[in-house]
């Protein structure tokens, strides 16, 4: 998770520069909300 757009795609540059076998990549933009509900049930995920 990055906080926008331009910290993503420096997040990504620098991920293809470091040559750690990602060779491409592909961003969707989602121009509407998906799920609604609030944040992740983290505790759910993470278990006890």
């Amino acid at each position: 998770m990055t906080r926008d757009i331009d910290s993503y795609q420096r997040l990504v540059d620098t991920l293809l520069e470091a040559r750690v076998g990602l060779a491409r990549y592909f961003t969707y933009v989602v121009t509407k909300p998906v799920k609604g509900g609030g944040p992740p049930p983290l505790e759910a995920l993470l278990g006890d």
